[in-house]
Protein backbone atom coordinates (compact mmCIF):
# COMPACT_ATOMS: atom_id res chain seq x y z
CA UNK A 1 0.00 0.00 0.00
CA UNK A 2 1.31 3.09 -1.03
CA UNK A 3 0.46 6.75 0.22
CA UNK A 4 0.76 9.16 -2.34
CA UNK A 5 0.99 12.74 -0.17
CA UNK A 6 0.22 16.14 -2.28
CA UNK A 7 2.03 19.06 -1.73
CA UNK A 8 0.26 21.38 0.47
CA UNK A 9 0.60 24.21 -2.45
CA UNK A 10 -1.57 21.36 -4.58
CA UNK A 11 -3.91 21.49 -2.18
CA UNK A 12 -4.00 25.50 -1.68
CA UNK A 13 -4.28 25.51 -5.14
CA UNK A 14 -7.61 23.10 -5.65
CA UNK A 15 -9.05 25.05 -2.88
CA UNK A 16 -8.27 28.69 -4.57
CA UNK A 17 -9.84 27.12 -7.86
CA UNK A 18 -13.34 26.00 -6.24
CA UNK A 19 -13.54 29.28 -4.54
CA UNK A 20 -13.14 30.87 -7.70
CA UNK A 21 -15.62 27.97 -9.06
CA UNK A 22 -18.06 28.74 -6.15
CA UNK A 23 -17.85 32.78 -6.75
CA UNK A 24 -18.24 32.50 -10.41
CA UNK A 25 -21.50 30.53 -9.66
CA UNK A 26 -23.15 32.44 -7.27
CA UNK A 27 -22.56 35.60 -9.56
CA UNK A 28 -24.45 33.46 -12.24
CA UNK A 29 -27.27 32.30 -10.59
CA UNK A 30 -27.60 36.10 -8.81
CA UNK A 31 -27.64 37.34 -12.70
CA UNK A 32 -30.09 34.86 -13.54
CA UNK A 33 -32.30 35.66 -10.39
CA UNK A 34 -32.23 39.37 -10.73
CA UNK A 35 -32.92 38.83 -14.48
CA UNK A 36 -36.15 36.47 -13.81
CA UNK A 37 -37.32 39.23 -11.11
CA UNK A 38 -36.93 41.50 -14.23
CA UNK A 39 -39.53 39.95 -16.82
CA UNK A 40 -41.62 39.32 -14.22
CA UNK A 41 -41.93 42.63 -13.73
CA UNK A 42 -41.46 43.62 -17.54
CA UNK A 43 -44.93 40.72 -17.46
CA UNK A 44 -47.01 42.29 -14.70
CA UNK A 45 -46.52 45.64 -16.53
CA UNK A 46 -47.02 44.29 -20.17
CA UNK A 47 -50.14 42.71 -18.68
CA UNK A 48 -51.23 46.56 -17.10
CA UNK A 49 -50.86 48.19 -20.35
CA UNK A 50 -53.21 45.67 -22.20
CA UNK A 51 -55.64 46.26 -19.24
CA UNK A 52 -55.31 49.54 -19.50
CA UNK A 53 -55.26 49.14 -23.92
CA UNK A 54 -58.77 47.39 -24.11
CA UNK A 55 -60.26 49.53 -21.40
CA UNK A 56 -59.81 52.37 -23.48
CA UNK A 57 -60.86 50.52 -26.63
CA UNK A 58 -63.90 49.45 -25.17
CA UNK A 59 -64.47 53.33 -23.93
CA UNK A 60 -63.91 54.20 -27.79
CA UNK A 61 -66.54 51.54 -28.97
CA UNK A 62 -69.02 52.37 -26.58
CA UNK A 63 -69.01 56.55 -27.77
Amino acid sequence: MSLHLRPARQDGAILIESLIALAVLSVGAATFFRAFDYLEGLGHAASQLGAAGRSTLEQTQTH
